[in-house]
């Protein structure tokens, strides 16, 4: 299974951080309730697997669940994905500003 997020394309979401690979890429925490997901964080790191299982408790909702999604990327460095990140959120503000606070990032779950 896989959900577009911005112009990438993320493997989950997973309910489980078991379901991650420990391999570097972007990944991102998903809120989903009523067939919608919104986006509540995305970040870049050296291992995704790792990087969520040290900060999952941080991640609550009062509804819903939270799912997790990556988008592996084994042959960038660092710097590129933070570049990859900073272009999801842009695009999240973007869409924000326009006056499309219902329209999610999320665009699509395969």
């Amino acid at each position: 299974m896989s959900i577009s997020i911005g112009r990438y394309e993320f493997d989950g979401p997973y309910s489980s951080v078991a379901e991650l690979e420990e391999k570097p890429g972007i990944y991102a925490v998903l809120h989903y309730e009523g067939e919608e997901y919104d986006l509540i964080h995305v970040a870049e790191a050296d291992n995704i697997k790792d990087r969520i299982e040290l900060s999952q408790s941080t991640y609550t909702t009062s509804g819903g669940s939270v799912l997790l999604a990556a988008c592996y990327t084994p042959q960038s460095r660092s710097q590129e994905r933070r570049m990859m990140v900073e272009e999801i959120l842009r695009e999240f503000a973007d869409e924000n500003s326009q006056g499309c606070d219902n329209e999610p990032l999320i665009v699509a779950a395969f």
